[in-house]
């Protein structure tokens, strides 16, 4: 298996912002208007932020609704996808407006409720209490011998074949020199040599 990172991610990104070169000759130029608007991004709310992402026709009629500009829907500028598009910065100017008036909570529920695609913006601390990992237990507590008790997460990913699993937790300096010394070829007596030596060490006792 050959996996590029440079043409994976030009093609990530390509996927997207060809836009109007993937014609040739062109229809227009590279970068898709929706992706670079300036407020694209993670609105803010009330109390934080949230991602939310309408996107076809129900899902704009929906948010229009909910945040009780129902004059929206005959809005010639917002009645279809390409419509929006020509006026996207426009569009979530308003919606930006709209969302920063309850709060993260407030909103998630409603949206939901909507079947429209949003989540709160999470910090790296608040993922410390999210809801589902918590529920899936995704962070763990481990005790290594010489640093504590420390905080771990679990492998993500799930492979039915040969489930993935942490073994062991991060080497102390030197723990597998005499694992990797004899893998190696050497016998005993070579090993302390080298340990006395002080070529190589093995941790002290915890």
């Amino acid at each position: 298996v050959d996996v590029p990172m440079f043409e994976t991610m030009a093609d990530l990104e390509l996927s997207d912002h060809l836009y109007g070169r993937t014609f040739e000759p062109a229809l227009g130029e590279m970068g898709y208007t929706r992706l670079l608007s300036a407020q694209r991004r993670p609105f803010p709310t009330r109390d934080g932020h949230i991602c939310v992402m309408p996107y076809v026709d129900k899902d704009w009629q929906r948010v229009f609704e909910l945040i009780g500009r129902p004059d929206l829907l005959r809005d010639p500028r917002f009645d279809s996808i390409a419509s929006r598009t020509l006026h996207i910065g426009e569009l979530y100017a308003i919606l930006a407006a709209a969302l920063l008036e309850r709060s993260t909570d407030e909103w998630v529920q409603a949206f939901d409720a909507a079947d429209i695609p949003a989540a709160r913006l999470n910090t790296p601390e608040s993922l410390l209490q999210d809801p589902h990992l918590q529920r899936t237990g995704f962070f763990r507590l481990e005790q290594h011998p010489s640093e504590g008790l420390l905080r771990t997460t679990q492998i993500p990913t799930q492979w039915s074949d040969c489930p993935a699993a942490v073994t062991r937790l991060a080497p102390r300096l030197g723990e597998h020199s005499r694992e990797i010394l004899r893998e190696a070829g050497y016998d005993d007596a070579a090993i302390e040599g080298l340990l006395a030596a002080e070529v190589t060490r093995v941790p002290s006792p915890p």
